[in-house]
């Protein structure tokens, strides 16, 4: 866009989306170890991904219910 400042010239105005540009990671490849990747697509991923998914929740509610059981079922 060019526009007019008060002495008579014309002046462009640009905007750039990002005013500065990303760097590149020097030797970086995906799929490095450092990238923080537990190995979705090996065994150990699949293992971890189980343990999260499935098994951890399932003793967060088995914890739960242990603990309130005895409470529930107080001297009578």
């Amino acid at each position: 866009m060019q526009v007019s400042t008060p002495d008579g010239r014309t002046v462009d105005v640009r905007r750039r989306l990002l005013p500065w540009q990303p760097r590149r990671r020097l030797g970086y490849e995906p799929g490095d170890a450092s990238d923080g990747d537990l190995g979705g697509d090996s065994l150990v991923g699949i293992v971890v991904g189980i343990l999260f998914v499935v098994v951890i929740p399932l003793l967060v509610v088995v914890g739960a219910l242990l603990v309130e059981l005895p409470l529930t079922t107080g001297p009578a």
